[in-house]
């Protein structure tokens, strides 16, 4: 689990002042949410926010999808059927 923000938009005004100064350009506005992924938290957005809009949670990072299976023949098994 890594600490990240998000952006609370009962109480988020939207300013565009977070969005100013994000360093990674994580925030994105209409609606004003923040990307986890390439938030970095540092904590810079919730420094700024005029209303205390933006909120601190624990953010898992999902499951990587199962790698797809590969069918392949074998160049031995070709090379030794005979097709008549």
């Amino acid at each position: 689990m890594a600490t990240k923000y998000r952006v609370n938009s009962e109480t988020c005004v939207a300013c565009g002042v977070c969005v100013e100064v994000c360093p990674v350009a994580a925030i994105s506005a209409d609606p004003y949410a923040i990307d986890p992924i390439i938030c970095n938290a540092c904590g810079e957005c919730v420094a700024v926010c005029p209303t205390e809009a933006i909120e601190e949670y624990e953010y898992t990072l999902p499951d990587p999808p199962e790698p797809p299976v590969i069918a392949r023949t074998s160049l031995a098994l070709n090379l030794t059927m005979k097709v008549e």
